[in-house]
């Protein structure tokens, strides 16, 4: 696979899971 892809995919998959962190923050809140 490409490295460059590959890079790709990683910042894709971490914009993801800041947006989930967020995303349960918020419905944590009352």
């Amino acid at each position: 696979m490409d490295l460059y892809k590959n890079r790709q995919i990683i910042i894709l998959a971490r914009r993801l899971v800041l947006i989930l962190d967020e995303v349960n923050r918020l419905r944590g809140l009352p």
